[in-house]
């Protein structure tokens, strides 16, 4: 049996139920599509796992390919050498490396050796064949898309943009062979707030979001685990996940009434709220309200709210992935739960990073984000000063 995994980024927890469902025979082959490490803290241990495992094949994924550049021998007394270090470094911390450079430096001289050898020898793709279909497997994108690549120039190299691209609606087709892939979310091509693997007529993604939190992700609202593809027969295999059912329903979702009917029949309106976590959207002539429980609020009214908020911010600036965009909106949408103080912070991180980083990954989308909160703040002081 052919089985393709990808993402697994350090969570032991989801890579061990899988492998246990799979229970992978000395026959049977297994691929991952790089990504072991990072955000998680088992990515260490998983990735000597499969080193020690003589039926296991990896590629090279972006993380790996952080942590190779950001481990790679420089000389200290060349200024250009040690920035370029740093430079490594900081990306490699700002997507969730620091916790695989911490394990990684708990092993001997002649383990961590052996790690980096082996991550120098992945390759960048597999080309298989089961059952008379033929596969092309990638972490990001194939190499050769590298030269017709529109926006070629966002990479520095090719290796940069088969492991680091991600696909955004149209993705081409390689003709005679099945693309997979992993590195971008599920969910950024289908909505399920359980992800699983996705398939177009001769594309499949099969990053489920391992590298998500436990639980329901509070950015994307959806549950990630780990999802595994056994080629020979299509079945597909997930990480056993602890799913809390509920959810805030969207406002359209809710169920309407007027006024007076809230007047008529209060009491069982607010028993509905009270016991099914029901909400109302009221509406009175041209204006609209909800009613809902208090809990689901409660926390734009904590006093850490704003707190939270800028150290995710901080956690997104320089990175090169989905957050930057996914940070923006967030704060887009929630910007008037902000206070003052929170949004002068986010103001002030994004300059200090232009001023550190003139040429910083998104910069359209920070320079959207502070122009945004400049003219929120701009707004309240013109309310204040009508008051």
């Amino acid at each position: 049996m052919t089985y393709v995994m990808s993402d697994i980024h350090g969570n032991e927890r989801r890579f061990n139920s899988v492998m246990k469902q799979i229970n992978l025979q000395p026959e049977d082959i297994l691929y991952v599509l790089g990504d072991v490490v990072d955000r998680h803290p088992g990515g260490i241990r998983i990735l000597r796992r499969i080193m020690a495992m003589p039926n296991a094949k990896m590629l090279l994924g972006n993380h790996e390919y952080m942590m190779l550049n950001a481990l790679a021998p420089y000389d200290e007394k060349n200024r250009k050498e040690a920035y370029h270090h740093q430079e490594a470094v900081r990306l490699w911390y700002n997507n969730s490396g620091r916790i695989t450079h911490y394990y990684y430096k708990h092993n001997t001289k002649a383990a961590r050796a052996e790690i980096l050898n082996y991550l120098k020898s992945l390759p960048l793709t597999y080309e298989i064949e089961v059952n008379g279909i033929k596969y092309r497997l990638v972490h990001a994108a194939p190499i050769e898309f590298y030269e017709d690549y529109v926006y070629k120039r966002d990479y520095h190299n090719a290796v940069e943009f088969a492991v680091w691209n991600r696909w955004y609606g149209h993705i081409p087709s390689i003709p005679g062979q099945t693309l997979i892939f992993g590195h971008t979310p599920t969910i950024e091509y289908q909505d399920d707030k359980l992800m699983k693997i996705w398939r177009s007529e001769s594309v499949i993604d099969i990053d489920c979001g391992s590298g998500f939190v436990d639980g329901r992700d509070q950015w994307y609202l959806v549950y990630g685990r780990l999802g595994c593809l056994r080629l020979d027969d299509m079945k597909e295999f997930y990480s056993e996940e602890n799913i809390r059912t509920f959810t805030i329903p969207r406002i359209e979702d809710m169920p309407r009434i007027t006024r007076q009917q809230l007047c008529d029949e209060f009491d069982s309106i607010l028993e509905r709220v009270e016991k099914e976590k029901a909400a109302f959207l009221i509406e009175d002539e041209k204006k609209s309200y909800v009613l809902c429980p208090a809990s689901w609020i409660e926390a734009y009214n904590d006093v850490d709210f704003g707190e939270i908020v800028n150290a995710a911010v901080r956690y997104s600036i320089g990175r090169h992935t989905y957050m930057p965009g996914l940070i923006h909106d967030f704060v887009i949408r929630n910007i008037g739960a902000l206070n003052d103080k929170t949004l002068s912070i986010i103001v002030s991180d994004i300059d200090r990073e232009f001023k550190m980083h003139p040429e910083l990954d998104y910069s359209e989308t920070w320079l959207s984000l502070k122009t945004a909160i400049q003219e929120e703040i701009s707004s309240r002081k013109k309310e204040d000063t009508n008051k």
